[in-house]
């Protein structure tokens, strides 16, 4: 498997997008992002996800983004991918996994995890149970958010985010396009300062630079993104993935997981896939660039992004295959 961390991340760091705020940046806010990571990105993530899981706390996965016009209630870049982490995460470990998002967001994330096949638990105290999670809305109002932070802190091994705009240098929350929906989105870079504060692993998702984890290096969002030095999230993570669509990182790191596991199921399929975003869309996700139930993500087709999961389940199928260990065992003792 010494190939299967670089190609991973070769994988997520697929830039489709055209013109736009976007055009040719996913690579340079990749490489600014490894330059920084002893490894790949999503190999370290998982390693480190890995590890964390082990102690039996908590682990919670954040996302959800709300534009009150074109995406009130979540986008389909996030929940699918948030979805599918939560899957690997409690098929391959015994710690409790709860999803945060917006109170508006909470019934789409929830239709798309009961499509990845998971039970959505509505007491977390029951967890950890198979296959199951709980999702919970987190506060949006600041004072709130940073009161429950400290509580949850004190007992969480994790926190990843995915598609979460966090503080820019002004205070506000960002859109790319520089819109402040601070009133609108829940105040999870709270929960990742405090839980980072103290001693857990803090991961970031993101694929533009207004997203938690982005602090690592916003000299490169400020010097390369259009709106840069406005949107920029200040806020810092231990492991920053940057993917050329948010969900694709979260896969990454699914199928770092699936490796170090050595076992492909964890990853999405094709078809897994596909239920995703379909439900996702029919409880109100919206692509954020149709601002539709389109199943789409990020403008891209459902079939593009169910080859997309199906080539990553592949790839660490393909390197966990003991038959061709066999295979190759089999004629080295014959010759």
């Amino acid at each position: 498997m010494k190939g299967l961390p670089e190609t991973i991340d070769r994988l997520i760091a697929l830039d489709l997008h055209g013109e736009g705020i976007l055009d040719g940046l996913i690579d340079p806010l990749y490489r600014a992002a490894r330059a920084q990571s002893p490894g790949p990105l999503a190999w370290e993530a998982g390693r480190h996800l890995r590890e964390a899981a082990q102690s039996g706390k908590p682990i919670y996965i954040a996302t959800g983004h709300v534009h009150p016009l074109a995406l009130p209630v979540g986008e389909t870049d996030g929940p699918p991918g948030a979805a599918a982490l939560a899957r690997a995460l409690v098929m391959s470990t015994r710690a409790p996994v709860i999803l945060l998002c917006e109170p508006v967001v909470r019934n789409t994330l929830v239709h798309t995890c009961i499509a990845a096949g998971l039970v959505v638990r509505e007491d977390v105290s029951s967890l950890p149970m198979p296959r199951s999670v709980a999702v919970l809305p987190f506060p949006i109002d600041p004072d709130e958010a940073r009161h429950v932070s400290k509580a949850m802190a004190k007992d969480a091994a994790a926190i990843v985010t995915i598609e979460k705009v966090g503080r820019a240098t002004d205070g506000g929350y960002y859109t790319g396009l520089g819109t402040d929906v601070a009133d609108h989105l829940s105040k999870i870079d709270l929960l990742v300062d405090a839980i980072r504060e103290a001693g857990g692993l803090t991961i970031g998702i993101g694929d533009l630079g207004s997203e938690i984890g982005m602090g690592r290096i916003i000299d490169t969002v400020v010097n390369l993104i259009p709106r840069g030095p406005k949107i920029a999230c200040t806020v810092v993570t231990d492991v920053l993935v940057v993917a050329g669509t948010s969900n694709w990182g979260a896969y990454g790191i699914t199928a770092a997981l699936a490796g170090l596991e050595r076992n492909p199921a964890l990853v999405p399929t094709g078809e897994l896939e596909r239920d995703m975003i379909v439900e996702c869309c029919r409880a109100g996700g919206a692509d954020s660039h149709s601002t539709g139930p389109t199943n789409e993500v990020d403008g891209a087709s459902w079939q593009t992004h169910a080859t997309f999961a199906q080539l990553m389940h592949d790839l660490v199928k393909l390197n966990v295959n003991t038959l061709i260990s066999e295979r190759l065992r089999f004629e080295i003792t014959a010759t």
